[in-house]
């Protein structure tokens, strides 16, 4: 076998001053080329767990309703986590209230709007222990304080009165709430007036905060024949 040149060179008198060979064998197991050490893993934040949420992230914001088994309203309560008393204290940073209280008009996580090192979003749905569910649009800064608490929609059905409102952003900076309220003026033997009142919300929001900038209202009538 002939022996390679290059290994020749530290040995041999009359040749000139020894070159590095240009492409020299690396050694066993490494590249050429330095590995570079993969970055560390950036740290585990578990302020939330999206497990909890079970509906999927807003656009839209609106209160989810199907049709029960019996013709009512079914929200999806059963499926929804409900916020033990340590988590209302944790994401709604108030009052810790009374466990009778808690029962009665309990929160439930809903939606994972956005969660970041920098900032988190979640919507969660507070049932008032009546007849309204409101869901809360909640965002918090890196440090996981609560900076903004808003109303973004909200569902209620009680006897012949049925009240629905559903919000979105229509830019970054404005936010429009529409809430519709419908209640039974008459019904005979073939179909059931109802009076329709809308009422349009519009919000400069500027920081995650909501300001009331204009308001509209409109009023019309509705027949249903029975049995639709």
């Amino acid at each position: 076998m002939k022996t390679p040149s290059w290994l020749l060179l530290g040995v041999c008198a009359a040749c000139g001053p020894a070159q590095p060979p240009e492409n020299p064998a690396s050694p066993a197991g490494t590249d050429s080329v330095a590995a570079v050490a993969p970055p560390a893993p950036a740290p585990v934040d578990d302020f939330l767990n999206p497990a909890w949420f079970k509906m999927a992230r807003q656009d839209t914001f609106r209160v989810t309703t199907r049709t029960g088994p019996e013709g009512g309203f079914d929200l999806g309560t059963g499926k929804l986590i409900k916020l033990t008393a340590s988590q209302e204290k944790r994401y709604l940073q108030g009052k810790t209230r009374p466990r009778a209280q808690r029962e009665i008009a309990p929160y439930y996580f809903y939606s994972l709007q956005q969660n970041t090192p920098q900032r988190q979003e979640i919507t969660i749905l507070h049932d008032d222990g009546e007849f309204l569910f409101e869901l809360l649009r909640l965002v918090y800064d890196a440090r996981h304080q609560l900076i903004s608490r808003e109303t973004v929609a909200h569902f209620g059905a009680d006897g012949g009165e049925l009240t629905r409102a559903y919000g979105v952003f229509e830019t970054p900076t404005q936010f429009r709430l529409t809430a519709l309220h419908e209640g039974v003026t008459g019904e005979d033997s073939v179909a059931t007036q109802s009076e329709i009142d809308s009422v349009v919300t519009l919000y400069a929001v500027e920081a995650d905060k909501f300001r009331q900038v204009g308001r509209s209202r409109y009023q019309r009538h509705k027949t249903k024949p029975l049995g639709q």
